[in-house]
């Protein structure tokens, strides 16, 4: 059960980390997208450094994302397997 949890933890992190990677892109779409509109092309912006954005946000992206993750895992665990909250019926009132 050891592993199964750590594999769990692992992929819940590992999704919070692309979530996280997801913003800082979109973050970054937009600020391209914003110098393109003040007359600075995203050529010129990429030129002169590597990122659009300095690589700071993207590391801080990925660390809420990969902590997001992981508390996130540890509370669907909790309510998945230790709760066992699957076996139960719950039915929805979609009428």
């Amino acid at each position: 059960m050891l592993t199964k949890k750590t594999v769990y933890l692992a992929l819940a992190m590992l999704l919070g980390l692309t979530l996280g990677d997801i913003a800082y892109d979109v973050l970054e779409m937009f600020y391209l997208s914003s110098s393109i509109v003040q007359g600075v092309g995203w050529y010129s912006v990429l030129a002169e450094k590597f990122f659009a954005l300095q690589p700071l946000p993207e590391i801080i992206f990925d660390m809420i994302g990969a902590f997001g993750g992981y508390y996130l895992g540890k509370i669907w665990w909790r309510i998945i397997y230790v709760e066992d909250r699957r076996k139960k019926n719950y039915k929805l009132n979609w009428r």
